[in-house]
Formats: C-alpha cells, sequence, structure tokens
C-alpha cells in the first residue's frame, strides 16, 4: 500500500465564470467529491461523451497538449490512473484547511457529467473519505502538502512499505511505524476498512 498527497483543487487554471473565485471551485469540487464518495482531479477534454475509456481520453488529452503545451504537462492523470492503487491512501486538503483520508476503493474512470465537469472533477477515483481534522490532528508531513496534483509521501526506506490492515493490531502497530504518515487516532485510520467496523464487538 501506498500514500499520496492530492491536491484536491490545485491553484493553477483560470475559473471558466467571471464571477467564480478558485475559493468557490474549491468548495464545489470538495462538495462533489464527498456526496459522490470520490476524489479527482480536472484536465478534461472536449468533446466528452458521459464516459471514455483510457485510450479514448489519452488520444484526445494529447491532442490538447500537441495545441497547448501546458496541458497536465506533469502527467498528473497518468500518476493518478496508473500509479495509485486500489486500497492506496490518499491525504488531501479542503478549502477551510481540514484534512481529509480517503482509500482508493475502485479504478480510473472519466466523469464527463454536468455537475463533474461544473465541479471540474472528470478524472475519478471512487475513495472511501473520513474528515481528520486541522493541522494539529495531521503529521506534519501532512500538513505541508505537495506540490503537485498528485504526489506520493514516500516511507522512510528503513520502514519498508506500509502493510495494509486486516486486525486491530496491525492497525494499531502501523500508525505507531509510521506517525509522519497516519493519522493519531486509530478511530479514524480503522474506519476505512470497513471489515474492521465490528472487530471490537466480536
Amino acid at each position: 500500500m501506498h500514500i499520496w498527497w492530492l491536491n484536491l483543487r490545485p491553484t493553477g487554471g483560470t475559473p471558466p465564470d467571471p464571477d467564480e473565485t478558485r475559493e468557490k471551485q474549491a468548495r464545489r469540487a470538495q462538495e462533489f467529491c464527498r456526496k459522490y464518495s470520490v476524489l479527482g482531479m480536472g484536465w478534461r477534454v472536449t468533446p466528452a461523451e458521459s464516459e471514455l475509456s483510457w485510450d479514448e481520453y489519452r488520444n484526445r488529452r494529447d491532442e490538447r497538449r500537441e495545441k497547448d503545451g501546458r496541458y497536465d504537462k506533469g502527467g498528473n492523470v497518468d500518476r493518478w490512473k496508473a500509479r495509485v492503487s486500489v486500497g492506496d491512501l490518499v491525504w488531501t486538503k479542503t478549502e477551510d484547511d481540514r484534512f481529509w483520508l480517503a482509500r482508493i476503493t475502485g479504478d480510473w474512470h472519466y466523469d464527463a457529467s454536468p455537475a463533474a465537469k461544473k465541479a471540474d472533477m472528470v478524472n475519478q477515483r471512487p475513495a472511501m473519505i473520513v474528515e481528520i481534522g486541522g493541522r494539529d490532528d495531521v503529521p506534519e508531513r501532512v500538513a505541508k502538502g505537495g506540490r503537485h496534483a498528485v504526489e506520493e509521501i514516500h516511507t522512510p526506506e528503513e520502514m519498508g512499505e506500509v502493510e495494509v490492515p486486516t486486525e486491530m493490531e496491525k492497525v494499531a502497530d502501523a500508525v505507531k511505524r509510521y506517525p509522519d504518515l497516519l493519522p493519531r487516532d486509530l478511530v479514524y485510520y480503522c474506519s476505512l476498512w470497513k471489515p474492521l467496523r465490528n472487530t471490537e464487538s466480536d
């Protein structure tokens, strides 16, 4: 399992509506993600049907890149689709400085619905999301955020890869071993794994 940082609403880009602000756009994106249990990013292509395969999206994206050399120059959608795996954890921050931790529960898909376009959340991954809290509730490394739309928060080499927890004892061990990557409160971490919800009462 890998741990990632996602800028839920990167600072780049120009609001399509002159009356819009980036803050309003960010809040709309956050509301969309919570409502539909997804995380995502923009980089939409036009014209686009309600669904696009990865090959269709990539071809249209490459055509746009030829016209606009800045269009997803960092390969953020490629990383989001190919490198972030089902089961990985993703940290992100809202416009109100509230931090979310999510577990990716499904593969990439392109959503060209009016709601997704308005929220600029067309490149999506299904996710289980929990709100952790403010800056004082998250590790310092997480509070710093990331420079790119999506980037991996690397685990110190001596610790190896973070294991997917399957038992309460392993969850407790993971939080102790990775204090710079995971929330301090086990309740939040455990809530990302449905099979663990009834463990204490079993």
